[in-house]
């Protein structure tokens, strides 16, 4: 069975990376063969196909030949197809290799899809099902063929704006190629996702993760590779950064589409017991935002687990760093909303009502995992897998003039942004012949707030609908308008007029049955 329970203060480790040993450090995990993953996105839109995807790593220390993959789907009206994809016995031996197998749905609904790799090692042949890690469930993937596209709107596009790819690669992880997560997001119906990979990794030599590279070629790559692939899906090239919090302990940081790359070892395990980051986070903050780019807290207030806090001198933000002036926002939503989640929305909403702009973000920090996440519970003795920080467990949607980076980024920079695990929400204030939406300053003295929320069955039935508004100076938010258990509908819609006093806000969220969430970004009330 795979784990449902999320693991109190686990680490996001995945793919898991099997063969790496320190000198007499035994491993209980290491294997003789590459590692083999086969992986889905968790949905599709309507009229698009399902990648299957093969990802194969390390054969160039351990090389197979792939003989043949058999793909059986089972759809959720009982109808099952078998197909055979014969590779003819083709010799892998690359550091990554992978290929795509892209199906076109019969039917709508969930689809079971289980997979048999024949596969050559030497002169042993085996069967392999969606992953060859020893263990664990093997169980089949699963895919939703959606009957309706995303919920949304007009010049509103659909990302993920924390996401890794195989440029993260090190001693317990890897992601997948930066060109299948490209295509399970367009499969998806996404328009953008930000490759966020860590700074520790970025700086690596190609060749090996232990060594460091003077000349970034992997950075270089994910930059320029990043250009290529963005006529399919706009990729808004990053980095994961490790830095300093004011009491000394490593963070990370999410800087994108900055121009120089930021150095942050300080949890790369690469030197020893050896923990210091080379900037603090207002250091790493003010270089990001001279460069050109957003700078954004990743998972602020997560729990650190009790080895990561001992070995990798981690921990979480500190008031004092999340109140650097040039931060442009919160990457609270991290795929799941456990206490870290709790904790940075209410930070959030107190900053809000202290007149700071800081914009809410969301993120899978997905690393490379699409379906289910596989990965290193414990170094060298260990690994599991879970449902969590899967690719589109949430999602950022951005208001902006088109998908092109420099309007996307312009839109997330400006908090035109709406965070959802499935529904969507469009919020308007208009008056006295002003309209101001999401992002935007309102600055009349009364106006008509309109709220238009969305889902459809994939996400559930829309369950509460909250307005939300916040003065400056007051300690808590005040409800304008709600509606609790909206009876049989996927779309609801809000009309209330409102006085405006003083300087504030105004948001809106919604969950529904299915327990999705969603909530906006500010209105601002500006009245002098």
């Amino acid at each position: 069975m795979i784990a449902n329970k999320h693991p109190k203060g686990a680490s996001v480790l995945a793919y898991a990376e099997v063969h790496y040993r320190p000198r007499a450090v035994p491993s209980l995990i290491f294997s003789k063969w590459p590692e083999i993953v086969c992986d889905t996105p968790p949905r599709v839109d309507p009229d698009r196909p399902i990648p299957v995807f093969i990802i194969i790593k390390d054969a160039h220390r351990y090389p197979v030949r792939l003989e043949m993959a058999v793909v059986h789907m089972k759809y959720e009206n009982g109808s099952e197809r078998i197909a055979r994809f014969p590779y003819g016995g083709i010799q892998i031996r690359e550091p990554a290799w992978w290929d795509s197998i892209n199906v076109m749905p019969e039917f709508t609904g969930m689809v079971v899809i289980s997979l048999n790799l024949l596969v050559r090692n030497g002169k042993q042949l085996t069967q392999i099902g969606v992953d060859n890690y020893r263990g664990l469930s093997h169980s089949p993937l699963t895919v939703t063929v959606a009957e309706q596209p995303l919920p949304g709107g007009e010049n509103w596009y659909h990302g993920d704006m924390h996401c890794h790819t195989l440029y993260t690669s090190d001693q317990v992880e890897f992601g997948a190629p930066l060109e299948a997560m490209v295509s399970g997001a367009y499969c998806m119906g996404y328009h953008w996702l930000a490759s966020t990979d860590h700074s520790y990794d970025l700086d690596d030599s190609g060749d090996d993760y232990l060594e460091s590279d003077p000349l970034l070629g992997k950075w270089r790559f994910l930059k320029e590779q990043a250009e290529l692939l963005s006529p399919t899906v706009t990729v808004i090239p990053g980095e994961e950064v490790t830095c300093r919090t004011s009491s000394g302990k490593n963070c990370h940081l999410l800087a994108l589409n900055h121009e120089r790359f930021i150095e942050g070892s300080g949890d790369s395990g690469e030197r020893g017991l050896k923990t210091d980051s080379e900037r603090t986070v207002g250091e790493a903050v003010r270089e990001c935002v001279e460069w050109n780019g957003i700078a954004c807290a990743a998972h602020p207030l997560e729990s650190i687990p009790l080895l990561e806090r001992l070995l990798l001198g981690r921990g979480e933000w500190t008031r004092s760093d999340l109140e650097t002036p040039e931060l442009t926002g919160l990457q609270f939503h991290n795929g799941i909303r456990d206490r870290g989640f709790r904790d940075g929305r209410d930070a959030w909403i107190l900053f809000l009502l202290a007149g700071r702009r800081l914009v809410a973000y969301g993120g899978s920090d997905a690393h490379g995992d699409m379906n289910r996440r596989r990965r290193v519970m414990l170094p060298f003795l260990a690994l599991g897998e879970d449902m969590f920080h899967t690719f589109g467990a949430v999602r950022t949607v951005v208001n902006a003039a088109s998908r092109e980076r420099d309007h996307l980024i312009r839109g997330l920079r400006e908090g035109r942004v709406v965070v959802t695990e499935g529904p969507f929400i469009s919020l308007s204030v208009t008056g006295n012949g002003s309209a101001a939406g999401i992002g935007d300053s309102f600055t009349e003295g009364a106006g008509t707030i309109r709220a238009l929320c969305k889902s459809s069955r994939e996400f559930g039935l829309l369950k509460s609908v909250r307005i939300l508004g916040g003065t400056i100076g007051e300690q808590s938010e005040r409800v304008l308008a709600a509606a609790d258990a909206v009876p049989g509908d996927y779309e609801w819609e809000v009309e209330q007029n409102e006085r405006f006093d003083g300087n504030g806000y105004i948001r809106a969220e919604c969950d529904t049955d299915l327990g999705k969430c969603c909530f906006t970004n500010p209105v601002w009330i500006e009245r002098g």
